[in-house]
């Protein structure tokens, strides 16, 4: 049996309403030798039983049933006995276009490329268009691990781009974005966290993929529509980030770029991105309904996390402007969670 030129992992949970919408955007696709891995999640729904239905209707389908672990593990799941050339990890709530995986499979055999990114169409929970994204306005290829290595950094940071009148912010971080090669994900035994434990396990595994990418491609063709799930995995997060899923990632970022020869820039763009997403989680929790002890005592608990905040305080090697988050840094070292509330309130 050939290989698979492309091996589509998909983890399922909560998704019956949209599950044969997605699946028909993947076995219609017009590059018709692929592999499509669906990892039921423990879904409560009908979807377990139309997982089993699919493969029983085409012979590239392959099901895996679990218990209940989260999409990064389920993905993982999908890894361990993927076989194609390249892995795309598609949230089953989605759809693609019909050529996506032909598309972006011919760009990075013709240019050698390690992964392909496409932009995306953004749909509201009703269907109707919400936004499209693209990473650049054109194509942009990366052609060595030092440029990879700076959009890895650059990754790390929220980006905001002008589309018309308005604003959007966008991450290129999405694992759901791209094709990746499988002989790098397999070479340095890549997988995700789990999102339960991180505050995104796609941006840890790109990270980690572009750590060690030589060549990436870019294209703005918008092949992807992202469809907001109110039950889906990814949506369950909420606005009030577990403290703990932050402090991991920061720890796990840190040891990424301090286990593989980043520049300086790096360590500032991780420390940058932790203190922004503590105080946007303190401001959230500030202004939650929960009661003040509720309150003091998640502050507390970030407080708490020494390893986090020890870290934290031996890489502060830049100076920092804003005053506000001066003070929400001396709150943290010091061990004031009052504080730190009154700081995220301001």
């Amino acid at each position: 049996m050939s290989i698979p030129k492309v091996s589509v992992i998909l983890p399922i949970y909560n998704v019956e309403k949209y599950l044969d919408r997605c699946m028909n955007s993947i076995l219609n696709q017009t590059l018709s030798d692929i592999e499509v891995i669906m990892i039921d999640d423990e879904s409560p729904d009908k979807a377990p039983q139309m997982c089993d239905e699919y493969a029983l209707k085409d012979c590239r389908v392959k099901v895996v049933h679990q218990k209940n672990m989260g999409a990064g593990l389920a993905r993982n799941e999908g890894i361990k006995i993927a076989t194609g050339e390249f892995y795309a990890f598609i949230d089953s709530d989605d759809f693609v276009e019909l050529d996506m995986l032909e598309r972006m499979y011919n760009l990075a055999k013709e240019r050698d490329l390690d992964a392909v990114c496409c932009g995306i169409t953004n749909l509201n929970p009703d269907g109707s268009l919400k936004y499209n994204q693209f990473c650049y306005p054109e194509y942009k290829q990366l052609n060595s691990n030092l440029e990879c290595r700076k959009i890895a950094v650059q990754t790390i940071k929220t980006v905001k781009v002008q589309l018309g009148e308005k604003l959007f912010q966008f991450h290129r971080w999405a694992a759901w974005r791209y094709i990746f090669k499988a002989d790098i994900i397999r070479k340095y035994d890549l997988s995700f966290p789990s999102e339960r434990d991180v505050f995104s396990e796609d941006l840890m595994f790109n990270v980690g993929f572009l750590t060690h990418a030589e060549r990436v491609g870019y294209i703005p063709d918008f092949l992807i529509y992202h469809c907001y799930n109110v039950e889906s995995l990814t949506a369950q997060r909420g606005k009030i980030t577990d403290n703990k899923r932050l402090t991991n990632q920061f720890v796990m970022m840190q040891k990424i770029i301090n286990g593989n020869g980043y520049p300086k820039n790096a360590n500032r763009a991780v420390c940058n991105w932790f203190i922004l997403r503590v105080f946007i989680n303190m401001k959230n929790i500030a202004r939650s309904d929960y009661d003040y002890k509720k309150k003091l005592s998640l502050a507390k608990e970030l407080i708490d996390s020494k390893e986090a905040i020890s870290l934290l305080h031996d890489k502060i090697d830049f100076q920092i402007k804003s005053r506000r988050f001066k003070f929400l840094l001396k709150a943290l070292f010091k061990g004031w969670p009052r504080a730190l509330l009154l700081i995220a309130r301001l």
